[in-house]
């Protein structure tokens, strides 16, 4: 079987995110993980050209401006506006894009390793 993914792991940002004005008076470290699944062979695995991919700087450039000039009540909003960003940037084609977000440091009592919310749709 044919798989081509493109996996951005680990992206560490602070963000102020929280349901209270407290919460969000200060950026929290948060993790995310974007998976772009291609559903043919992308062309830049052929031309070697930087044009003809999804280029994971532009993407990761795109996700820090969005956290850096907005605070989130949700964690579910933010992996919205996350894929809406990381969408603007793929090429035409049919994907499949996948956002993880992890908030790190829970407010729930007990939550040792933090709160994650995964989005995911295909992409036309």
């Amino acid at each position: 079987m044919e798989r081509y993914e493109l996996a951005i792991q680990g992206l560490q940002l602070w963000v102020r995110l929280g349901c209270s004005e407290a919460e969000r008076a200060y950026p929290q470290p948060v993790e995310m993980e974007i998976r772009i699944v291609f559903d043919k062979e992308p062309v830049g695995c052929r031309s070697d050209q930087l044009a003809d991919v999804c280029c994971y700087q532009a993407v990761v450039e795109g996700i820090t401006a969005l956290t850096q000039e907005s605070s989130f009540k949700l964690i579910e909003f933010l992996a919205a506006e996350v894929f809406d960003t990381v969408q603007q940037q793929l090429k035409r084609g049919e994907v499949t894009l996948e956002i993880a977000v992890t908030k790190l440091r829970s407010p729930v009592p007990h939550v040792q390793r933090g709160m994650r919310f995964t989005y995911s749709r295909r992409v036309l």
